[in-house]
């Protein structure tokens, strides 16, 4: 009896076979997505899959006016989208996919409206931390700055504990 599975692109499926992209271009592309970042951030890649084009960053960073400080971890891969959580967040958070890890943008917003490799790590970490700066805001007077898809109501759930870089 044959068996039907999705056609793999690998396999030379609908979208026909992957190219292999060279070390080099993959490290180049890694040096673009980092460009900036250390003029403003301390950051450390805590973990390079170059075969995958899978990173994770680990970004301290402090709100402004609010002084509080977090480390944002960022998980990129080609595989999935983007996720930044905010490690040593307490109490709920109005905009999260659970577990601190950040909604800021809607999943349907136009490509303009949301983050892309070609706007940089620099550019992704800047939205994090006024999307962490609107959420104190919220969490002090239960005001949303800036619009809103849904008014849903914040998250309780258990989350990610504080880990300091080395």
């Amino acid at each position: 009896m044959p068996t039907t599975s999705r056609p793999s692109a690998r396999r030379g499926g609908p979208l026909g076979p992957r190219k292999p992209v060279p070390v080099a271009e993959r490290v180049r592309r890694l040096v673009r997505l980092e460009e900036g970042l250390a003029d403003h951030y301390a950051f450390e890649r805590i973990s390079t899959n170059f075969r995958l084009q899978a990173f994770v960053w680990r970004v301290p960073v402090t709100v402004p006016v609010y002084d509080e400080d977090y480390v944002l971890r960022i998980e990129l891969d080609e595989r999935r989208a983007v996720s930044v959580t905010a490690e040593g967040w307490r109490g709920p958070m109005r905009h999260t996919f659970g577990a601190n890890t950040m909604c800021m943008w809607f999943p349907k917003d136009p490509p303009d409206r949301q983050w892309n490799r070609a706007d940089r790590l620099l550019k992704l970490v800047d939205t994090a931390v006024a999307h962490l700066f609107k959420e104190l805001y919220f969490r002090e007077t239960g005001e949303w700055l800036g619009e809103e898809v849904h008014r849903d109501v914040p998250k309780t759930e258990q989350h990610a504990p504080l880990e300091r870089a080395a």
